[in-house]
């Protein structure tokens, strides 16, 4: 009876396996480069004076993560976003 109890209680003291996060299987990590600081910046404030939709910052969202992958992107090419 006593084991019965020990099994029991002892299952649940396992740890649970950790949920992968979203950049893990990148080489390194997600890494923010100092250098795509400004240039994003700079796109989330012309959305902001030119009162663009939600669309417009996560475009600058979006070109900050390919910056910080250094991935081909333009910081330019949100100022069309509505």
């Amino acid at each position: 009876m006593i084991a019965g109890f020990a099994f029991l209680f002892g299952a649940g003291c396992r740890t649970r396996p950790q949920k992968k996060s979203r950049y893990e299987d990148i080489d390194g990590g997600y890494v923010i480069r100092e250098e795509c600081n400004m240039p994003v910046l700079d796109c989330y404030d012309r959305c902001y004076k030119r009162e663009a939709s939600v669309t417009c910052f996560g475009c600058c969202r979006d070109k900050r993560f390919l910056c910080d992958m250094q991935q081909p992107h333009s910081f330019e090419s949100c100022d069309s976003t509505q």
